[in-house]
């Protein structure tokens, strides 16, 4: 996505994947050398640095897991 100095690269990466019938999807971004791609276009996870993953989904699942405000409030104010 980037050109850095020194000839550093930073890279983005999504990968789509459905679990259980609910879309979900991994998304990463480092930055990595250009001696460090191989001839495939490929980086091996080990070659990456300050590596930001997130991992998302759309679906019940990802419904359910998802704190209500009325939770959070509860949480915040110590009676959780």
């Amino acid at each position: 996505t980037d050109v850095m100095s020194g000839g550093m690269l930073r890279v983005e990466g999504i990968q789509n994947i459905k679990i259980n019938g609910e879309q979900q999807y991994v998304k990463i971004k480092g930055l990595v050398r250009q001696s460090d791609i191989s001839k495939d276009n490929s980086v091996y996870s080990y070659q990456l640095a300050n590596v930001e993953l997130e991992i998302a989904g759309d679906g019940d699942i990802s419904s359910a897991q998802k704190r209500t405000i009325f939770y959070r409030i509860l949480n915040w104010l110590g009676v959780l």
